[in-house]
């Protein structure tokens, strides 16, 4: 197994997490998403687990709706398929 690396430069989080270098950069600017560390006059790195703490400080679940743990093996029923016909 591969060891993740604990930091990424904005190049590899765009890679491994889908948000944009440009993105990243006026986050930073504008004092919003993921912490970040500053590592030169120009160089900027971000910890793995503070993208992570971030993403989850954003989720957002709808009124009504059940989270269900990504880890369970049981399955959750599809909010929607049909309701089961009643005889």
């Amino acid at each position: 197994m591969l060891e993740q690396k604990k930091t990424l430069s904005p190049k590899e989080v765009e890679a491994e997490y889908g948000y944009p270098e440009r993105t990243l950069e006026t986050w930073r600017h504008r004092g919003r998403g993921p912490a970040w560390l500053k590592t030169g006059k120009k160089s900027v790195r971000y910890h793995r687990a503070d993208i992570e703490a971030w993403q989850a400080s954003i989720r957002v679940t709808p009124k009504g709706s059940q989270l269900v743990d990504p880890g369970d093996d049981r399955s959750a029923a599809d909010p929607f398929d049909p309701p089961p016909a009643i005889n």
